[in-house]
């Protein structure tokens, strides 16, 4: 753990920090010790803080291809870790090798969050640093525009797949989670995007917003319509 930043440079130190993480979790559900398990979550920590407050450009990027980049191809690395993480979890539970659900619980937030502050960097970076090479001021505040009405189609987007997850796995936590989000989206909506916003893209933001919230709504109905006993 500690020879590895002495090797390795930038994200790459969060990525074996991620890799080792998830090996020591598999040993410790080998030999199924509690030690190794501590170990495998502070190395679990050690990665999300740095990728959340090292490896992340909060300041302006050169110019960078969305996606197709070293700092989210990096950051999906880790989270699938976490991800890989939450299954050794179910795994060890399924034969009873743990009882409590917090641990997998713990890591299954913060791959969630991980991954939407990911991409809520990657939406807004990107339309920021286009924003700053325009030279006419008219085509720099149409790209910053555009960048606040991508964020919250993101945010929107992201929240109806996690209660899509929830729906699908009949995970309360991960629905609860999707509501979450989507409170953040609506309250950035009506005081941010509004005051912000040209006419046009509020109306995409509300729209696409108003879909998802529908389409979660009808899906909540149809979940607790089954559940009631015919009369």
């Amino acid at each position: 753990t500690i020879a590895i930043p002495i090797q390795l440079r930038s994200n790459w130190i969060t990525i074996a920090w991620a890799v080792e993480g998830l090996a020591i979790l598999w040993a410790a559900f080998q030999i199924q010790s509690a030690r190794l398990r501590a170990h495998a979550f502070a190395l679990f920590a050690l990665a999300f803080f740095k990728l959340l407050f090292w490896d992340t450009p909060y300041g302006p990027r050169p110019a960078f291809t969305p996606i197709f980049n070293r700092y989210f191809l990096s950051s999906l690395a880790v989270i699938g870790c976490f991800l890989g993480a939450i299954y050794l979890f179910e795994r060890a539970r399924e034969r009873k090798l743990i009882e409590s659900q917090a641990p997998r619980l713990i890591i299954g937030l913060a791959a969630a969050v991980a991954f939407w502050f990911v991409i809520s960097v990657e939406t807004h970076t990107y339309f920021t640093t286009r924003a700053l090479a325009e030279r006419e001021p008219e085509d720099a505040a149409h790209l910053r525009w555009l960048g606040q009405m991508a964020l919250s189609v993101v945010w929107a987007a992201y929240a109806g797949a996690l209660a899509a997850v929830g729906f699908v796995r009949r995970a309360a936590t991960i629905r609860w989670v999707a509501l979450v989000l989507f409170a953040v989206t609506v309250l950035k909506a009506m005081f941010v995007d509004i005051a912000e916003l040209q006419q046009l893209y509020r109306i995409i933001v509300f729209f696409v917003l108003g879909i998802l919230l529908l389409l979660v709504a009808w899906a909540y109905h149809r979940a607790f319509h089954s559940r009631e006993s015919p009369t």
